[in-house]
């Protein structure tokens, strides 16, 4: 299940000066939201362990094998896309083989135009998100011994 929560506050929160007679920080106050704006399971079947947002955009990443992009329906007010009420719209698909396993997160650079995750061989998967097109897996670690690639960064 994926859920969207928005929080709205105008006011730009600053940390506060220390009260000396205190001796310790003041605290920012938290905003609690107890309603998502949007949720669904229409996207995968299992448990969601990673998610990135590109614009209006969603990209996400169960066990099984792929990272979708989609988007969905939100509320009217927010005029996000003009799709009829609790639907989602798949737009990519990006399967890895051997991706099958928890806490496999998947990283994005900085421009937001290559995708990339490992898998539990120890491979790396690079798609070009814009054309889908998939680079060869790269193969990380000592030959002959594989380790599960759990995170994937991108340098600036």
């Amino acid at each position: 299940c994926v859920c969207v929560c928005v929080c709205v506050h105008h006011e730009k929160q600053q940390p506060q000066e220390p009260d000396r007679r205190r001796k310790r920080r003041r605290r920012i106050p938290a905003k609690i939201v107890q309603f998502p704006l949007f949720s669904t399971r229409k996207v995968h079947t299992n448990y969601v362990d990673c998610v990135r947002f590109i614009g209006d955009l969603v990209l996400s990443k169960s066990v099984e094998n792929c990272v979708v992009l989609w988007s969905g329906r939100y509320p009217s007010k927010l005029k996000l896309t003009s799709m009829p009420n609790n639907s989602v719209r798949r737009l990519g698909e990006y399967k890895c083989k051997h991706c099958d396993i928890w806490y496999i997160r998947f990283g994005m650079d900085y421009y937001q135009k290559y995708l990339a995750v490992g898998n539990k061989l120890g491979e790396v998967f690079v798609w070009d998100v814009d054309t889908g097109r998939n680079k060869s897996p790269a193969k990380i670690g000592i030959k002959g011994k594989a380790a599960a690639v759990r995170q994937v960064a991108f340098d600036q």
